[in-house]
C-alpha cells in the first residue's frame, strides 16, 4: 500500500475489485488498468497494477518482463540481462518504503 500511495495510485480514482487465489487464500485486490509507466534503460511500457494489501513487495509479471526484454539468468543471485545484450546485470538492492 505504501508504494501505491507514493506512486499516486492510492486511493484509486478508477479501479476494479478482483479476487485472486493466493498461497494465503483468496484475497480481494484492486486492479488498475494502464496505471503505471515503466522506464528501464530506455525501454518504456505502460502496465496494469494489482494492489494486494497484504504484500509489501513490487513484482512484475512474466508478460511485463518479456515486454521489457528481460532474461532471468539466475533468480537466487539476482542475475539478468536484456535479450539483445550480452552484459549480465545484478538486481538492485531492495528499497523499503515504510
Amino acid at each position: 500500500m505504501e508504494v501505491a500511495k507514493r506512486l499516486g495510485l492510492w486511493p484509486p480514482r478508477r479501479a476494479k475489485l478482483v479476487s485472486a487465489d493466493t498461497g494465503g487464500g483468496e484475497v480481494d485486490m484492486v486492479y488498475l488498468e494502464a496505471a503505471v509507466e515503466i522506464y528501464l534503460e530506455g525501454r518504456r511500457r505502460i502496465a496494469n497494477a494489482l494492489i494486494n494489501p497484504f504484500i509489501d513487495e513490487v513484482l512484475i509479471s512474466d508478460y511485463l518482463a518479456s515486454e521489457l526484454g528481460i532474461v532471468i539468468l539466475d533468480p537466487r543471485r539476482g542475475l539478468w540481462r536484456f535479450v539483445d545484450e550480452d552484459m549480465v546485470r545484478n538486481s538492485a538492492e531492495p528499497q523499503r518504503w515504510k
